[in-house]
């Protein structure tokens, strides 16, 4: 008995020992290490940007060399027109979606394709350039040209002139692919861009310099009846008598007429000098086409006595 007292007394002092001393915890930090990759984010795929399809343009070399149904073959779909470019050839209150399309067909020097439509009982024309690959929208003034950026000027457009004049298709191009002392330019010497009609008449001019807006007679690049006169300084022709003529006499035996409803009223067979805003000369035209250009800014003679004038002066 008393054995087991004293063990149980010396257990008792042992842990009463153990519980008086100072205790010290160790807190150890473990990081696990692993073999194995971290995991792939998930890789958000970005479609591929569009890139637009190249709209074709042609040369004046290349258009010549082609045939009519060529060229109306390569022109694009009416259904492709622009939005606003279709708006801006429908009547008022007109939809585009109810226009009925009928045929197209080349204009402008066989470069320019017209394509013919109509809605609400009237016609609507849209064009295209094939020189350019622009689609033509129209502008109802002049005025109204300050509309387009400076940075976005097109090559063809159609602008309202109103009155006889009507609506007229006008392009800053050449017509002829060959140069030529009498081919009406589409710039002038210090850079302005001339837009003319079919006829080769200017319209309207840009100033890429102030970025404004032009009449042909602000830019002066009508060819004035006081232009032509020094051009004629020194030239000779051969009448139909068979004697030579100066210049100056070509003057004096003809008559200018500026109402055009006198020279439509002239008798047939009349013949007519045209001095054409473009700086072309036409000569033995109809007193329909005479009167019309009369109207359109152009002087116009009729010959004296039947003089018959070499065919060099039908072009300057």
């Amino acid at each position: 008995m008393k054995k087991m007292i004293s063990w149980f007394l010396i257990l008792a002092a042992f842990l009463a020992a153990c519980s008086n001393a100072p205790s010290e915890v160790t807190v150890t930090s473990q990081v696990t290490v692993t073999s194995e990759p971290p995991p792939t984010p998930t890789e958000t795929r970005v479609p591929p940007t569009a890139t637009a399809t190249p709209i074709p343009t042609y040369s004046i070399e290349q258009l010549t060399a082609m045939s009519s149904a060529d060229k109306l073959a390569m022109a694009p779909q009416v259904g492709t027109a622009p939005a606003d470019v279709v708006a801006s050839f429908l009547p008022k209150g007109a939809d585009a979606a109810s226009i009925t399309w009928g045929q197209k067909s080349l204009t402008y020097w066989e470069r320019v394709v017209s394509y013919h439509g109509k809605v609400g009982g009237q016609e609507v024309t849209l064009y295209y350039d094939l020189e350019s690959g622009q689609w033509a929208k129209k502008y109802d003034s002049f005025e109204s040209l300050s509309q387009i950026p400076a940075g976005q000027i097109p090559d063809v457009m159609v602008l309202g002139l109103g009155g006889d004049l009507g609506d007229r298709l006008i392009r800053n191009k050449l017509q002829y692919n060959y140069d030529w002392i009498s081919q009406p330019q589409a710039m002038t010497e210090d850079g302005k861009q001339i837009f003319r009609d079919e006829k080769g008449y200017p319209k309207a001019v840009f100033d890429p310099a102030t970025k404004t807006w032009l009449t042909p007679e602000q830019a002066d690049v009508n060819v004035t009846m006081e232009k032509f006169l020094p051009m004629f300084s020194g030239y000779s022709y051969v009448g139909d008598d068979g004697k030579t003529y100066s210049g100056d006499v070509f003057f004096k035996r003809t008559t200018i007429m500026a109402d055009p409803a006198q020279i439509e009223g002239q008798p047939n067979g009349t013949g007519f000098i045209i001095f054409n805003p473009s700086g072309e000369i036409s000569i033995w035209s109809s007193q329909k086409e005479a009167a019309q250009r009369s109207r359109e800014g152009a002087a116009v003679m009729t010959i004296e006595n039947g003089i018959i004038f070499s065919p060099s002066l039908t072009m300057f």
